[in-house]
């Protein structure tokens, strides 16, 4: 085996819902706070994110999560996200595996039988999952999320037409729109059209101030999420995620994003509290949402919403050693260019 690496970082690998998840252990990452640890993995460990999400190493949809000690008292890890398009707040289903993870190899103190809570600090709040194992086995997990709330509504022409395009917050920032407002049904054969509306909207509402209002480092749009309903508890949430010129498809129902949607849904009053809905994914997996009760947020209405994998949902794909040999030009990889 050659030895004439210049950096490497090794990986814990899985996908929850079919959207892959790549977990780095670092415990020593330094900071008072979350963001004080957030802002030392953008300084100094770009190269990690690019390892991870850059080609030719890895996929576009890669997304990854440092995982580090505790921001306060009571927590258990930290977690930081990021993808090919930057570091960010908060990531549902990859929060979900790496809860699911700490439980499953007893990395924190859990039961075999029964649920246990793992706490975690994200950028965006605090967040806790819930692991339930049975004769330790993981069974399935669910997130109870950041407060989550309409932020604004904006109109905006799409397909020859103003189209009410809600924002909301579910740990990143969201458009939402309703595909009967578009006049389309979903289908596999229009996610490209709907990749092209998507890049429309993040384009369109770029320069806007969307800002959360209580942390002004959490701020602008992170993707677009496409609404079409299925039956009274069950609807498609579809979602593309990234930047204003470069968007993803989200593999599963998205965490942050179903929390969003769940805030569009309540104040819109088409949701009531405790009521269970199904989110779909562009591959037909499915996360379960509800609203478990309605709070004040610095002037917003808000909720706390839940999310839950149907099953165990959360599987490891493989373990991962990632390098750069001193010789190769390309060095950390590079964004695909289509």
């Amino acid at each position: 085996m050659e030895n004439n690496f210049i950096k490497s970082v090794e990986a814990i690998e899985g996908h929850n819902a079919g959207m892959p998840v790549k977990l780095v252990f670092l415990p020593d990452i330094p900071g008072k706070n979350i963001n004080d640890k957030k802002d030392y993995c953008i300084k100094n460990l770009d190269y990690i994110r690019k390892l991870l999400t850059y080609e030719p190493r890895s996929a576009s949809n890669s997304y990854g999560v440092i995982v580090t000690s505790k921001s306060s008292e009571d927590g258990d890890v930290s977690a930081i996200y990021f993808d090919i398009s930057g570091w960010h707040d908060m990531c549902g289903h990859a929060t979900l595996f790496l809860g699911s993870y700490l439980v499953k190899k007893k990395l924190i103190n859990s039961s075999d039988n029964g649920i246990t809570e793992v706490k975690i600090d994200a950028p965006a709040g605090r967040v806790v999952v819930n692991v339930s194992s049975l004769n330790g086995t993981v069974k399935n997990a669910s997130l109870k999320n950041v407060p989550s709330f309409i932020h604004s509504v904006y109109s905006i022409p799409l397909n020859g037409k103003n189209i009410e395009v809600t924002v909301a917050f579910g740990g990143d920032f969201y458009a939402v729109i309703d595909l009967d407002d578009l006049n389309l049904k979903y289908s596999k054969d229009i996610l490209p059209e709907l990749h092209k509306i998507a890049l429309q909207v993040m384009e369109k509402l770029y320069s806007k101030n969307i800002v959360h209002p209580l942390n002004s480092n959490i701020n602008g749009l992170y993707g677009v999420r496409f609404q079409s309903i299925i039956d009274r508890n069950s609807m498609y949430g579809i979602l593309f995620f990234g930047s204003r010129d470069r968007l993803i498809l989200d593999r599963s129902p998205s965490g942050t994003s179903s929390s969003a949607h769940l805030a569009y849904l309540y104040f819109n009053k088409k949701l009531e509290v405790n009521r269970e809905i199904k989110f779909l994914s562009s591959i037909d997996t499915v996360f379960r949402g509800k609203v478990l009760n309605e709070i004040k947020l610095n002037g917003y209405n808000a909720i706390i919403p839940e999310i839950l994998t149907l099953d165990r949902g959360c599987y490891i794909t493989k373990f991962s050693k990632y390098v750069i040999d001193m010789d190769d030009k390309i060095n950390e990889g590079f964004e695909p260019p289509l």
